[in-house]
């Protein structure tokens, strides 16, 4: 006789002798239950701090729960930096990245505003710039409307009350997103043409997406070109090295006439060249317009 194969059959569940295989659902996650967490100072912070990137990367929605932790919100920043910015010392729970984004969309859905600005101070040094990490935390969660709204709300207040202005412009100028430059321009205009140093050059970076878009602007800083600071020609001559215009043409002329900076002069030559070349373009097309009307008209 051949050998008979049998095979076993899955397990069964509540008695059923289906030999169907079918698993029960996942159980859904605990909500999160902050009672034990609450004014007790014998709890570990820590604890409390997983629980809720916990409830975060579960999708859990803790809005409520978060209206609670007033007198934590800090701790929990302390937290979050530790982590975020000591990835070698850091817990394997969860990598940087991940905590880092969970945190920023904690705090934006709590409205822990001063939490918001605390972050955007201690992640920036002007020698090494923004954390990569939350830069790219804080740019994933522009991408929601709502987050955006809340960013941009929080990045006004911040320049207007010139409070850590500049770690706030250092955040916009690397984000590079039209709709939080534009949320802020106002604010960001009046740094651009007024301000020096480091803010004004932030301020200027961060207005750079909106230049062949917003007249407004191009006409400012093309009247910047030949500003009497050699940083602020310098950022500006790098911005517009790109843009195509007669009058950035004409300024970038005779700006090189009196330049003593030879990186800026090397700057100016290529918008220089940039226009003539795209002047010689349209120059072209216009003549072969015209006669090729010419000859049908013939």
């Amino acid at each position: 006789m051949p050998d008979q194969k049998y095979t076993q059959k899955g397990p069964t569940h509540g008695g059923d002798d289906d030999s169907s295989g079918s698993a029960l659902p996942p159980e859904a996650p605990k909500k999160l239950d902050l009672h034990r967490y609450l004014n007790k100072p014998d709890v570990n912070p820590r604890t409390l701090f997983w629980e809720l990137i916990k409830a975060y990367s579960e999708k859990q929605d803790i809005h409520d729960q978060l209206a609670r932790l007033k007198y934590e919100r800090m701790v929990l920043l302390r937290i979050a930096l530790g982590i975020v910015q000591n990835p070698g010392l850091a817990s394997t729970e969860m990598k940087p990245a991940a905590v880092a984004k969970y945190f920023v969309g904690m705090i934006l859905d709590a409205g822990w505003e001063d939490v918001f600005v605390e972050l955007i101070d201690k992640t920036y040094d002007r020698k090494t710039g923004v954390n990569t990490t939350f830069l790219l935390a804080i740019s994933k969660a522009c991408e929601n409307s709502e987050n955006m709204a809340k960013v941009s709300e929080c990045l006004k207040k911040i320049i207007l009350k010139n409070y850590e202005m500049e770690s706030a412009l250092a955040y916009v100028a690397e984000i590079q997103k039209k709709e939080l430059t534009k949320a802020l321009k106002k604010e960001l205009m009046i740094v651009a043409m007024q301000d020096v140093d480091q803010t004004q050059q932030y301020a200027i970076y961060a207005l750079s997406p909106l230049i062949d878009e917003d007249e407004n602007i191009k006409k400012s800083f093309i009247g910047l070109v030949g500003d009497w600071d050699e940083l602020t020609r310098k950022t500006i001559a790098t911005v517009l090295k790109g843009t195509k215009d007669p009058k950035l043409l004409q300024a970038a002329e005779r700006q090189l006439k009196e330049e003593s900076n030879d990186q800026i002069k090397s700057l100016l030559k290529e918008i220089i060249n940039n226009n003539k070349t795209s002047e010689q373009v349209n120059t072209k097309t216009e003549t072969g317009e015209k006669n090729g009307s010419n000859k049908g008209s013939s």
